[in-house]
């Protein structure tokens, strides 16, 4: 049985919409030219403080990043309340895989905190088995550090774990820690961008996905 690592934005839960309108709305509040819905788009993945402050040319102090990124999370939540969703199959599909023996958890580039707070919302906290957020390491995807967390807390041999995800940041952060990837295909990313990074396998639904993990965890049982 195996490690199955998944990202969580785009990939058990729909939450762009949430993270745009609340990132609009806190470069307004705070008077900063917003950035284009199309930079958010082509930024899905990246930890938000990240983007934000590169969107402000690294203008900011410490401090006043800090607030900025408090008045955004505030923001987010409250359209989080209204907005999000987990995909249609997602619980089903996580239990039958705990269910065949697989050990569950999350790496994310979310803080932790409304990674948590998330997780809870869409029914899929106590699946999980290990939760790694922005703020639990100290280099963001795609840097390995969140699966090397995820093996301190669950001793995991490398041919064992999968890494599945939605963006080019999770097949490249799998790639550098020597791991087996799976894109999927109803988040964030296209089919093309996936391959463009060489995962191991591509899946179109939540049931395609099972059937993936099952087949590429079963070429090392030996009988």
């Amino acid at each position: 049985m195996g490690l199955l690592l998944f990202d969580f934005d785009g990939t058990l839960a729909e939450t762009s919409k949430i993270s745009e309108m609340a990132a609009m709305d806190v470069f307004e509040q705070f008077g900063y030219p917003a950035p284009t819905l199309a930079q958010l788009q082509n930024d899905r993945g990246k930890p938000h403080i990240v983007k934000f402050t590169g969107y402000l040319n690294n203008s900011l102090s410490e401090k006043e990043m800090a607030t900025f990124m408090a008045a955004f999370w505030e923001i987010y939540e409250k359209y989080e309340q209204l907005l999000l969703e987990p995909y249609d199959l997602a619980r089903e599909s996580l239990e039958e895989l705990k269910g065949n023996g697989h050990r569950l958890g999350v790496v994310s580039n979310k803080a932790s905190k409304a990674l948590l707070r998330n997780l809870a919302a869409v029914d899929l906290l106590d699946l999980m088995e290990v939760v790694i957020g922005s703020d639990n390491v100290d280099q963001y995807k795609p840097n390995p550090e969140g699966i090397y967390r995820a093996w301190e807390e669950i001793p995991t041999d490398r041919k064992d774990t999968l890494m599945i995800g939605d963006t080019i940041y999770d097949m490249q952060m799998g790639k550098l820690a020597e791991v087996r990837t799976i894109g999927i295909t109803w988040g964030g990313s296209s089919c093309e961008q996936l391959l463009a990074e060489n995962p191991d396998r591509i899946a179109h639904t939540f049931v395609e996905l099972e059937i993936i993990i099952a087949n590429m965890l079963n070429e090392y049982v030996t009988f």
